[in-house]
């Protein structure tokens, strides 16, 4: 005879599945590279799902980016495969393991910007099952997870970011100008800055 209610079932159920996850989450909370290799599928040529094991250069600047960065600044300049997958990556990494806290992706239009929440949205629907957070909420220029953390999707503008809290800022194919200037300005941030990470 069963003597659990449904009601019983399903909060035995759910504890489980916390207990699995923060079992999981020991195992790659300092680690994103471990996170991304054991649960991030990225979707071949031939539209077959593949572990997303990191090429030597992400691994390199996934390195540099885990040395105390928390405002990432990508090159335009510099073309190398697979970063915006690997910054979309990363940006997932960090809502899982900071409750509560943002991250900033800025990019220079708003086709960038859907595009990279686009990714970001496909990485988070390959994660399995058992650990994959709900999402409250998705609008254009944002995403809430069910721990508190979100993601924001900005353009590059100082205006844009001026008085916000930003726990780590991902800014995509930037340059060198004036904007950039008034951007790092607004974050609180000089060029010398530690916390800044330049992916050259």
């Amino acid at each position: 005879m069963d003597i659990l209610n449904s009601d019983t079932k399903n909060k035995l159920h759910n504890d489980l599945l916390t207990s699995v996850l923060n079992l999981k989450v020991n195992e790659w909370a300092s680690s994103p590279k471990a996170f991304m290799e054991k649960f991030i599928q990225l979707e071949s040529r031939n539209g077959k799902m593949q572990d997303f094991e990191l090429i030597t250069v992400q691994d390199e600047y996934l390195n540099k980016i885990q040395n105390g960065g928390s405002i990432i600044l990508d090159n335009a300049a510099r073309r190398v495969t697979g970063m915006t997958t690997l910054l979309c990556a990363y940006s997932l990494w960090f809502v899982y393991t900071h409750p509560t806290q943002t991250v900033f992706n800025f990019s220079e239009s708003h086709f960038n910007q859907r595009h990279i929440k686009t990714s970001i949205l496909r990485l988070h629907d390959s994660l399995p099952d058992f650990m994959k957070m709900k999402i409250v909420e998705s609008k254009m220029d944002s995403i809430l997870f069910e721990n508190g953390a979100r993601i924001e999707f900005r353009s590059i503008c100082a205006e844009k970011i001026r008085g916000s809290m930003v726990d780590l800022a991902m800014i995509h194919n930037f340059s060198y100008d004036h904007e950039m200037r008034r951007l790092l300005d607004a974050l609180h941030i000089r060029v010398s800055d530690p916390r800044l990470i330049y992916l050259d």
